[in-house]
């Protein structure tokens, strides 16, 4: 891509449980449909690609336009295998978990251990606790579910544990709706705003590109890692 069709480059990571919903959260960015059952990994085009990260461009209302590389940890989550090289020079991290999971809701407080470990508490990286919600409205009537999941079928607003949670983390929190795809695009859209806001106002350290556009760092040594 040339690097003159934006202004800012930007690393996402994503991380949380397995079978959360990562996964389909990067395939709807992507405009995939919909799937009440996604297919596996084997058969998705991402697999299939064989890749680590997707690219894709989003404007500010400033008409600025970033491009995000968003990575996924490919299933590396089982194994507690990922390791600094995954956070390397992020400037958001998704840490995700299912609003139909009550254990991927507790095991925020590892994943959250796991970022100021590799990343530390005082970075200038954007942390977002992304609650998914990966069922249709008109599948939860005929979805039985276990009495202690009853509470997580609806989550509006976000439940009070995960923003106090964000709060001691000076995180942010959103939910997502899978099955709306304004939802997903406005998930990411705010993870941008956010970014190019702190940069531009707060902490930015700037590389100027040679057409003028510019690089940013979470390291002002070094920058972002490609595809």
């Amino acid at each position: 891509m040339n690097t003159t069709e934006y202004n800012y480059v930007f690393k996402c990571v994503i991380i949380g449980d397995c079978h959360v919903g990562k996964t389909a959260l990067l395939r709807r960015m992507l405009g995939e449909d919909f799937l009440p059952k996604p297919a596996p990994m084997r058969t998705s085009p991402i697999s299939q690609r064989h890749l680590q990260c997707v690219e894709k461009i989003f404007t500010t209302s400033e008409e600025d336009r970033v491009k995000l590389q968003v990575y996924d940890t490919m299933g590396l989550e089982r194994h507690r295998s990922l390791t600094l090289s995954y956070y390397r020079d992020a400037h958001v991290c998704f840490i995700c978990y299912n609003v139909h999971n009550p254990e991927s809701l507790s095991n925020l407080q590892t994943w959250l251990a796991d970022v100021d470990k590799y990343l530390g508490r005082d970075t200038r990286v954007v942390k977002i606790l992304v609650g998914i919600n990966s069922r249709a409205p008109a599948l939860l009537e005929d979805v039985p579910l276990p009495e202690m999941q009853k509470d997580f079928v609806v989550v509006e607003p976000i439940t009070k544990w995960p923003t106090e949670l964000a709060q001691a983390h000076g995180a942010l929190t959103y939910e997502v709706k899978l099955y709306d795809k304004a939802d997903v695009e406005k998930c990411f859209q705010t993870a941008v705003d956010s970014l190019v806001k702190r940069e531009q106002y707060k902490h930015g350290k700037n590389i100027v590109l040679k057409n003028g556009s510019v690089h940013l760092s979470a390291d002002s040594s070094q920058t972002s890692s490609c595809c």
